[in-house]
């Protein structure tokens, strides 16, 4: 099954760990995926929702704020 259609979706990556974030980005662009936006924080992740209206959403539950 093909399912390149979704390397071209746009999505957002949430966590307050730096090296999460860069591996779980790293992997997802090994992957083919291009559109990755990241925020290190549930502030910064609210804004970068309403900005980029990504398509899906990786979200640490655990996150302090």
């Amino acid at each position: 099954m093909d399912n390149s259609f979704l390397h071209s979706k746009k999505l957002l990556l949430v966590d307050d760990e730096p090296e999460l974030l860069k591996m779980v980005s790293a992997i997802l662009a090994d992957e083919g995926f291009q559109r990755l936006v990241i925020a290190a924080n549930m502030k910064e992740g609210i804004a970068a929702a309403k900005a980029e209206k990504p398509d899906l959403a990786i979200v640490d539950v655990m996150l302090p704020d």
